[in-house]
């Protein structure tokens, strides 16, 4: 029987999982040091782009723009082109 191959060890699980993971606890905790009403800025933060339609119209608009960009340069990185700049 050939060797199946896992997809996804638990150190390449843990090492894409830390980066996420520390944001989501770094993020309120920096919040919670330099704001005066931490829970209103973390509910302003979480809920703001949902508050309203044209919230979430803007919100979506900007982070299709930045998907984008970003699929494009991984695009050309698989790709093998270094250099973006021409």
């Amino acid at each position: 029987m050939p060797f199946m191959r896992v997809p996804f060890s638990a150190g390449k699980l843990l090492r894409a999982a830390a980066p996420p993971l520390a944001a989501i606890v770094a993020g309120p905790l920096v919040v919670a040091l330099f704001s005066s009403d931490p829970a209103t800025a973390i509910a302003a933060f979480a809920f703001g782009p949902v508050s309203s339609a044209g919230a979430a119209s803007a919100f979506l608009e900007q982070s299709a723009l930045l998907a984008l960009c970003a699929l494009g340069a991984a695009l050309a990185f698989r790709s093998g082109s270094f250099n973006l700049g021409g």
